[in-house]
């Protein structure tokens, strides 16, 4: 890895990971329980997902900008058995009962004495780790993934990296660890490549993005399509554009057509539009961006099978439009303690002889081609992307209906100047009883 001009070798890694396993053995963990990790964006998060599935934990991360309410539900919800965080970040948790594990001001990249890697047996069924996502009934709701899916989303990966030279290439994602696509870097690690950790600062500046990568020279990176447009102008402004790497992978939110003229456009570069929510481990089908194309998400990965369906689970013809519906080994368990909402997401799969084989029923309506890309179309229900995050209109309407002083509420997504922004429309019960700053401010301690 390398974080601000330092290089950490993967000796390093495993030999730091391995003392915090230890450490999180002796606090109890055992083999199946979820720990929870509060940190920024640096080395000691792949630290933390290492060391936690050594001891044989699923793994929990965090956003550090989560409001206090939403952080306080999810660990209420997961029940992890700690939390591992640093003590700049003790005063966030001061009213959460869950134990802690404090990482100190040691250097755990730097040990003077070696650690064996704790002798802990990971069975396949076992959880990897769990991320939250938006919920429609207006709470977050955990995703559950287990070693075996991870494996089965590695295998399938290899589509992609057959395409990419991943070792010894330099690697780097705007993606919080919160979000399931920092699991490829984790993945493009044991590939021989070097994760490039982009500090907090950065990550919000397209500006300081640009001479990161350019500082760094980074060969491939992952971004959304709209904060790919902002740096591509960047990069082309300051005279960057040498600079840029040599592969992009854009995933997370729809692709436009005119950025991927662009982009196809771009000699020295190969970019990448790839797709999948987190219930089928990061991603299921990719597509080349390539000249004389129409914008798709491209064809599905060695681990997966994809379906376009009517609403009686009926195979569509070429060219009509249905929903998408995943089967495959990587998809994941469910939804932590929501029985009843992975029953109606993850049904039994009709395509099937395999016992047990399910499918994934995204939301996503996709039209299928002749030559056997896919085309998104866009949702059947009221789940957007935001530049790349996933969002519940439906959790943004119950939280503005928990405020005191208003009595009705609609949520609608509008475009303004190529940028969809959410828009709410706000029936008060009373005159004047609000203003946008006091319901701005009321949202901030639920919504992220």
């Amino acid at each position: 890895m390398l974080y601000n001009n330092r290089e950490i070798s993967f000796a390093q890694l495993d030999n730091g990971s391995n003392l915090i396993a230890r450490r999180l053995i002796n606090s109890g963990v055992q083999p199946g329980d979820l720990v929870a990790f509060y940190l920024e964006s640096t080395p000691e998060v792949s630290l933390c997902q290492l060391a936690i599935m050594k001891a044989g934990g699923g793994y929990l991360p965090i956003d550090i900008n989560l409001p206090i309410d939403r952080l306080a539900f999810i660990l209420l919800d997961s029940c992890p058995r700690l939390i591992v965080t640093q003590q700049s970040h003790l005063q966030a948790l001061v009213d959460i009962d869950t134990p802690k594990l404090i990482l100190g001001d040691e250097d755990l990249f730097a040990l003077c004495r070696v650690y064996g890697q704790p002798d802990i047996d990971v069975a396949p069924a076992q959880v990897a780790y769990c991320i939250y996502t938006s919920g429609s009934t207006g709470q977050p709701k955990g995703v559950i993934v287990s070693h075996q899916q991870v494996m089965s989303f590695s295998a399938g990966l290899s589509t992609l990296l057959d395409r990419i030279p991943i070792a010894g290439s330099r690697m780097a994602s705007l993606a919080s660890p919160a979000f399931d696509a920092s699991v490829r870097q984790l993945l493009f690690m044991c590939q021989g490549a070097t994760n490039c950790i982009i500090p907090e600062l950065v990550r919000a500046n397209i500006q300081l993005l640009a001479e990161f990568t350019a500082e760094y020279q980074l060969d491939v990176l992952n971004l959304t399509p709209s904060t790919c447009s902002a740096y591509l102008d960047v990069m082309e402004a300051t005279a960057l554009s040498s600079s840029l790497p040599s592969t992009l992978i854009l995933g997370g939110e729809r692709i436009d057509h005119g950025l991927w003229e662009r982009l196809s456009h771009i000699q020295s570069l190969k970019a990448f539009n790839v797709y999948g929510p987190t219930e089928a481990t990061w991603h299921c089908c990719f597509s080349r961006i390539e000249q004389g194309q129409k914008p798709s998400i491209g064809r599905s990965t060695a681990n997966a099978q994809l379906y376009c369906l009517d609403e009686d689970l009926n195979s569509l013809p070429i060219g009509a439009i249905g929903e998408l519906y995943i089967a495959g080994t990587a998809l994941s368990y469910g939804y932590q303690r929501r029985p009843g909402l992975t029953a109606s997401r993850f049904l039994p799969n009709p395509f099937s002889s395999v016992p047990g084989s399910r499918l994934y029923q995204t939301g996503d309506l996709v039209r299928f081609h002749k030559d056997e890309s896919i085309e998104y179309v866009g949702r059947n229900d009221l789940q957007v992307k935001i530049r790349g995050y996933r969002i519940e209109l439906g959790e943004v309407e119950v939280a503005l209906r928990n405020i005191e002083g208003i009595k009705d509420v609609a949520v609608i997504i509008k475009n303004y100047l190529g940028v969809d922004r959410i828009v709410a429309y706000i029936v008060l019960t009373k005159a004047n009883v609000l203003d946008s700053v006091s319901v701005r401010s009321q949202l901030l301690l639920w919504l992220p």
